[in-house]
């Protein structure tokens, strides 16, 4: 009754029949032995593959009613799944069709995003094409210099994406050697067989070729359609990932793309944690506290020079009337102060206030949020996604484990949706995408601070300004955790 996912995981990891482990999760018990776990996996060389329920409300819901288990988010476990370097599948049938995709491989191997397919019947062949697309990766048309080769040989493919060699090429000489060929190619990382009606009729056509290359060249993974019990069971038996929906087929092949070895974290604080952590432990944890916090990390912060109240209380202060913007000069100052206070006290007569704000205006090519938070899970997380007033509309952001590389945060403002502004789109000004990344990191150090002493930091709007220009902070909000 005791044993959790990391003890059976060792066990299994010191079984010699056992070539790779498979995770059906609900939640994550003990995430630092299942992060124990999963790295001793890594080092004796056996992949770890997981189906993690949770992407839902509802079935997060299920999973803490089922499970009693406290649920954090689903992105949160997923970063954790991806920091101890275990392959995540998103449908049930990947997780038991994968492991020899995976198996006596290294994650984190290909050069590029590519997938030749090669197919016995055109409309399969599209779907997997259609799917293996929409997971991001690109299905590239072989080579000319492929395609001479082969005319040589007599044997004609198409130019296309899809390298259909029909019902009527379906002949083990003809798979053969196209299959040859695409496993010896450089101009793909993996090759993905699509099998028709003869996979289920005649497996000594197009299946008895792929068995005698079983292991040879790149990557192989197969997809039959239709299904095909006896074909299947000897692609399983050789060691051949072979799937029997074109979504599992495209969920394994991007797996193995996504596929990353445990990450260590190597670089130094970008800021002084320790002076963070003094900020931290005053008395007083408002606005302006949480600004000299995120200061003290590495993230440069607005001139204390808009008006907002200060209040430890008051998370969202332009939802309570204590923001305003474009102050021109003293009386104008004077002005929005006695506003700010009228509005505070209607919409939040009982809060405690301990000042008023006063900063320089700043403007620049995007607002971005970069917020910490401590996972039910799997612990300190850091987020980012648009800033400012749209922060919520946008709802998805980018998630990792907390502390980050500078690699992962630069990984992080690709993936947030509503950043594209930074890339230049459209003829807009570049932003600074390295400082911002720089401020990710500053804040992901959070979790450096020694007894990780905050529940929930938020850092919206981070102004990021012209490429070369910087960023700057404009708004924080620091949380303290809660004593046990």
């Amino acid at each position: 009754a005791d044993l959790g996912i990391g003890e059976i995981g060792e066990m299994l990891i010191d079984d010699p029949e056992t070539r790779a482990i498979l995770l059906f999760l609900e939640t994550v018990r003990q995430p630092a032995r299942v992060e124990a776990m999963a790295r001793h996996a890594a080092a004796a060389g056996k992949p770890v593959i997981a189906y993690m329920l949770g992407r839902s409300r509802a079935g997060r819901e299920l999973a803490a009613s089922h499970t009693g288990a406290l649920v954090g988010s689903y992105e949160a476990a997923d970063a954790f799944l991806r920091d101890c370097g275990i392959v995540r599948v998103e449908t049930l049938e990947a997780l038991f069709e994968l492991a020899p995709l995976v198996a006596h491989r290294r994650p984190d191997m290909a050069r590029s995003r590519s997938a030749a397919v090669m197919t016995t019947s055109g409309g399969a062949g599209a779907m997997v094409v259609d799917r293996i697309a929409l997971a991001g990766i690109e299905v590239v048309p072989p080579p000319d210099s492929l395609i001479r080769g082969l005319a040589e040989r007599g044997i004609r493919i198409p130019p296309g994406r899809l390298t259909d060699v029909t019902l009527a090429g379906t002949r083990p000489e003809i798979v053969g050697a196209v299959l040859d060929s695409l496993l010896a190619s450089p101009h793909c990382e993996v090759v993905v067989v699509v099998v028709g009606s003869s996979g289920q009729f005649h497996p000594d056509l197009a299946v008895q070729p792929i068995l005698a290359r079983a292991g040879a060249g790149n990557p192989l993974a197969v997809f039959m359609a239709p299904q095909a019990d006896e074909s299947l069971r000897l692609l399983a038996a050789a060691g051949v990932a072979a799937f029997r929906t074109p979504e599992a087929c495209a969920d394994g092949v991007r797996a193995l793309f996504d596929w990353r070895p445990p990450r260590r974290l190597e670089r130094p604080p970008i800021g002084d944690p320790a002076r963070a952590a003094r900020c931290l432990a005053g008395a007083r944890l408002d606005g302006h506290t949480a600004l000299e916090i995120f200061r003290a990390l590495g993230v440069p912060c607005a001139e204390s020079a808009a008006a907002k109240i200060l209040s430890p209380e008051i998370a969202h202060r332009t939802e309570a009337g204590g923001v305003v913007l474009s102050i021109a000069d003293e009386a104008a100052l004077r002005d929005a102060c006695r506003r700010i206070l009228d509005a505070v006290a209607t919409a939040e007569p009982n809060a405690q206030r301990t000042g008023i704000l006063v900063q320089r205006m700043e403007a620049g090519v995007a607002e971005v949020l970069v917020g910490y938070r401590v996972d039910a899970q799997v612990g300190p997380v850091v987020v980012v996604g648009p800033g400012g007033i749209l922060a919520e509309a946008y709802g998805e952001l980018a998630v990792r484990r907390a502390p980050v590389e500078l690699a992962d945060a630069e990984a992080m403002i690709d993936e947030a949706p509503g950043l594209a502004a930074l890339r230049g789109f459209r003829g807009l000004p570049r932003g600074d995408r390295g400082a911002l990344a720089r401020a990710i990191c500053a804040v992901s150090d959070i979790a450096r601070l020694a007894d990780r002493g905050v529940r929930e930091a938020e850092i919206n709007p981070l102004i990021v300004k012209a490429e070369g220009d910087g960023v700057v902070a404009v708004d924080g909000l620091v949380i303290r955790a809660v004593a046990d």
